[in-house]
């Protein structure tokens, strides 16, 4: 099964018992279609871009989920019809989902392994593999060569 994330938006007249209600037919909408819901993040009442559909606020929601293309096809056709949601998006995760704790747990893990402000000489980034990358002006330029603006 694939992962996937979806942001919809909500009209913002509807009361919380309405946004509820509408959160638990789209869960359903994916567990029925052999899905499994990961997480359902209410972000709440946020003001839009622009207006649509005559609204200038809306109920922003993000579900993550895993399925089959069927699931998916399954939730846009529920999205498409229902008059609660003005407007959505669905993409494929290529990163398996995380929950936000999570996240911030392996963030601080990371930033600990760091050199902590030592001083060391390093910049503490690392590259893909976990190696140290070469601080900036260490030799990145080939020889004869004169950093400046580009294109001078």
């Amino acid at each position: 099964m694939a992962a996937y994330e979806s942001v919809f938006i909500l009209r913002p007249d509807l009361d919380r018992e309405g946004v509820d209600k509408t959160c638990e037919r789209i869960v359903d909408v994916v567990t029925r279609s052999g899905g499994s819901v990961l997480s359902v993040e209410k972000v709440g009442l946020r003001r839009l871009a622009y207006e649509i559909e005559h609204f200038s606020d809306g109920f922003y929601v993000i579900l993550n989920y895993e399925g089959e293309p069927s699931a998916t096809r399954e939730l846009e056709r529920f999205f498409k019809i229902n008059d609660e949601v003005i407007r959505y998006l669905i993409v494929k995760r290529e990163v398996p989902f995380e929950k936000p704790q999570t996240r911030r747990t392996k963030a601080s893990a990371e930033e600990a392994a760091g050199d902590g402000g030592t001083g060391s000489g390093g910049t503490g980034d690392t590259t893909e593999d976990g190696r140290s990358a070469p601080a900036a002006g260490s030799g990145d330029l080939p020889s004869g060569a004169e950093a400046g603006p580009p294109g001078e």
